[in-house]
C-alpha cells in the first residue's frame, strides 16, 4: 500500500544480496556457537557492538543491553543473522518491490564508521532512491 507511505527514514541498513562480510558474519553468528553467544551472554547486544562502536561508554553498552535481559528476550538478535542467508530469497525479492515506493520522500542515515555499511551499501539505496538525502 505505497499510498500509505509519507514518507521513510532508512538507517545502517542493507537490501538485497547480502554483502560478503554480511554472510561471514551470519555464518559465525549463525553457527550452533555464535546462537549460543548471542543467547546465552547477550553476545549481540554487548561483545559485537563493542567491537563495532568506537570505544562506547558503560551506559551506551548498558542502553543496548538492558532490552535483552533473558535469553527468550533474545531470540529476536539471535534470529537476525540465520535469516541474512535463510531469506535470502525474500531480500532479494523486497529489493525488486521498492519501485512502488519511488514517490515517497526519503532520507537516508548512515554511519561511516560501519563496517558493513559502507559505499556500495549507500549506493544501493541512493540509485533506488535518486532523489533521497542523505546524512553520513
Amino acid at each position: 500500500h505505497p499510498a500509505r507511505v509519507a514518507g521513510m527514514v532508512i538507517s545502517n541498513t542493507f537490501i538485497g544480496t547480502p554483502t560478503r562480510t554480511l554472510r561471514w558474519f551470519s555464518a559465525i553468528m549463525g553457527s550452533p556457537l555464535g546462537q549460543w553467544f548471542i543467547l546465552q551472554k547477550n553476545g549481540f547486544a554487548t561483545w559485537l557492538l563493542s567491537a563495532m562502536l568506537n570505544k562506547p561508554s558503560t551506559s551506551t553498552l548498558q542502553a543496548y543491553a538492558r532490552p535483552f535481559p533473558t535469553p527468550a528476550s533474545r531470540r529476536g538478535t539471535a534470529v537476525f543473522p540465520v535469516q541474512l542467508l535463510q531469506a535470502r530469497t525474500w531480500l532479494e525479492d523486497t529489493e525488486q518491490q521498492l519501485t512502488a515506493l519511488s514517490g515517497v520522500p526519503v532520507e537516508l542515515i548512515f554511519g561511516l564508521k560501519d563496517p558493513d555499511m559502507g559505499p556500495s551499501v549507500r549506493n544501493t539505496w541512493l540509485n533506488r532512491f535518486p532523489q533521497s538525502g542523505i546524512q553520513l
